[in-house]
């Protein structure tokens, strides 16, 4: 039983570095996008954004079968809350961010692609081949504006794991980053 926990254990950490890592890497291109404008970054970025959907449901469906992890340390209530919803959060975003991002380009006419792999294809008018016809703009809407505002929820809330996993391991010199690094 204790290799059984020990194998499932492992997996729960690298689902957490590899969705971790992927999201990351979306939120960092999506500003990017949205500063610069740096739409040859568009493909990778949906690509990413479709290939995470598995992962991420895959940790959602491990996280609700194991429970959150207990805290290496005892923390207060209000400590613990924090990071109970901090958890929650990112759980939602990573699962929202890329559905959103979905029902944004799949319904706006956009089309969805896994690189040059074509998953929804793009709708174009049948007059004007440079024009995208959207399929459900108010839908599509819907998805830009959920992308958008998770997507900054997400980096405030990210930013909160981080100094958290921080100040365990710089302040309260407890072994809550080692025992997501070592196994």
């Amino acid at each position: 039983m204790s290799k059984l926990i020990q194998a499932i254990s492992h997996k729960t950490i690298w689902l957490h570095w590899i969705v971790g890592v992927l999201i990351i890497i979306l939120l960092i291109t999506g500003l990017y996008m949205v500063e610069f404008g740096g739409n040859e970054l568009y493909l990778w970025h949906k690509a990413i954004g479709v290939v995470i959907i598995l992962p991420v449901l895959f940790r959602i469906v491990t996280r609700i079968n194991e429970g959150f992890p207990t805290p290496v340390s005892p923390q207060n209530k209000w400590v613990e809350n924090l990071t109970k919803s901090t958890h929650l959060l990112l759980l939602i975003g990573t699962l929202l961010m890329p559905l959103s991002g979905f029902l944004m380009s799949a319904l706006g006419g956009y089309g969805v692609y896994i690189w040059r792999i074509e998953i929804v294809e793009r709708k174009i008018h049948p007059l004007d081949f440079e024009k995208v016809v959207p399929i459900n703009e108010m839908i599509s809407s819907l998805g830009q504006n959920i992308h958008y505002w998770i997507g900054y929820v997400m980096l405030a809330t990210l930013t909160l794991h981080v100094a958290g996993a921080l100040k365990h391991h710089f302040i309260e010199k407890d072994k809550t980053l080692a025992r997501m690094l070592s196994k």
